[in-house]
């Protein structure tokens, strides 16, 4: 069993995602037990570059290292998104072979017909079922939850041991915040450059930041944008 730091881990699947290549470090890295902690390394890492090409083009303009980041960058979002795909492929093939799923191949079988449009249509229903038959099974109850957005993948793996982010009482006050107030929470922390809100590192608060930046909320402050300000200052451990 091998323990490394997160920091460690996002340089090695960064190193990993540009090339490097050591004998049995494609298992180490992505393997059952450890891709999802991978996964996590490589979030980061896909966020850390743009924010150090953005901080290099605002410091010295567009050079050699500037095209370097952006080309990690783009190699750690194709490894992103191949590691992803691995983890539900193993997924499906932990509940086929529990008989939790049914086969996916075109059939004229009117059995399977109706069972697809009852799951279609029942799909309470159909998740109770493939819950049961998981469990009866042994799979384990985490694997057959059914995700609909991305806070609800969070909330599962802290709820799960994967991330160790306790939803505190200042956290789901935070939560509950309509976009001004959360946007006016946004731009103190930013005007802050010796000191953090650390709630609003917590990764739940951080799929709202990211809400909001989708919808083109863009702020100028100091320069740059808020944004970039609340970025980089995300470093060090965190107590939530």
């Amino acid at each position: 069993m091998i323990n490394i730091s997160f920091l460690d881990r996002a340089r090695v699947v960064t190193a990993h995602a540009c090339g490097l290549r050591r004998s049995g470090l494609d298992d180490l890295l992505y393997g059952p037990d450890h891709i999802v902690q991978s996964i996590d390394a490589l979030h980061y890492a896909s966020h850390d570059r743009p924010v150090r090409r953005e901080m290099r083009l605002l410091t010295v303009g567009p050079d050699e290292q500037g095209a370097e980041l952006a080309e990690q960058q783009r190699r750690i979002q194709q490894q992103l998104g191949a590691a992803r795909r691995l983890v539900k492929q193993r997924r499906i093939a932990d509940l086929t072979a529990a008989g939790a799923l049914m086969s996916s191949r075109p059939t004229d079988d009117p059995r399977q017909v109706a069972r697809a449009w009852l799951g279609r249509f029942l799909s309470e229903e159909k998740e109770g079922l493939v819950r049961d038959i998981a469990m009866a099974a042994g799979v384990a109850p985490a694997a057959c939850i059914h995700i609909r957005s991305i806070q609800q993948k969070i909330a599962k793996a802290i709820d799960i041991g994967w991330l160790t982010a306790p939803v505190s009482d200042p956290v789901k006050q935070v939560l509950t915040l309509d976009d001004a107030a959360f946007r006016d929470r946004l731009l103190a922390d930013a005007s802050k450059q010796n000191g953090r809100d650390d709630v609003l590192c917590h990764p739940l608060v951080q799929t709202v930041s990211v809400s909001l930046r989708c919808q083109s909320v863009r702020v100028r402050c100091h320069g740059t944008t808020t944004g970039t300000l609340l970025r980089t200052k995300r470093q060090g451990t965190t107590d939530w």
